[in-house]
């Protein structure tokens, strides 16, 4: 009887000096975990059981959801903002009740389509655009291409593809013969009166509608 002597095998050890944390990936490393089902490496080098589950608060309507410096939800049309531990929920503003689209930018989160920016620092809420408020009464005229004023208007404007009969000095006339429609100025003639570069009509609410 002929056996076949076995080969031995050499004894090696491998030691590991860095733990690379959760993976689950077909990649893991000898220096990983693929699972860590009820356990946790909040502890870490060692692995510990998993803090309880828990109920932390009921929300209603969620229309986005983001993590920078904290959490930030919107609930039910409410921006809300809390640490990372969820410890103190603090109400930021009022946000339209739609889907939001949320980025980090440093320690900002822009807020679309609301159109918000939200400073998780100072933890305010400012729009994205330039705004102006005025305290008195906000008039509009009419002007030519290079700024000067048109002749106050005191009746409104007539409309049509045929000029008016009977016209009196500084009339206007908006002919719609042609597009873009014209604006027009009867002095000894009807003179087509220029109010942009392209040649079309702006016409700003000065209590009378054209």
């Amino acid at each position: 009887m002929t056996i076949t002597p076995a080969t031995e095998m050499e004894t090696t050890r491998d030691m590991i000096s860095a733990f690379g944390g959760y993976n689950h990936t077909m990649n893991c490393g000898e220096n990983e975990f693929y699972m860590e089902k009820n356990m946790t490496s909040d502890y870490y080098p060692a692995l510990a059981p998993r803090r309880k589950r828990k109920m932390l608060f009921r929300t209603g309507e969620i229309y986005g959801m983001y993590a920078k410096n904290g959490i930030l939800l919107v609930e039910d049309g409410n921006l809300l903002y809390t640490d990372k531990e969820m410890n103190d929920w603090q109400i930021i503003g009022q946000l339209a009740k739609n889907p939001k689209v949320m980025c980090g930018m440093g320690a900002y989160v822009a807020i679309w389509p609301d159109k918000k920016i939200f400073n998780t620092n100072d933890k305010t809420l400012k729009d994205m655009e330039a705004s102006k408020a005025t305290a008195g009464t906000v008039t509009f005229s009419m002007c030519t291409l290079d700024g000067a004023d048109i002749t106050p208007i005191t009746k409104a404007p007539s409309i049509g593809t045929v000029a008016p009969q009977s016209p009196k000095a500084d009339d206007l006339w908006l002919d719609t013969s042609s597009t873009p429609h014209v604006i027009k100025k009867y002095t000894t003639t009807w003179t087509k009166i220029t109010t942009c570069s392209n040649g079309a009509i702006y016409w700003m609410d000065t209590g009378t509608t054209p």
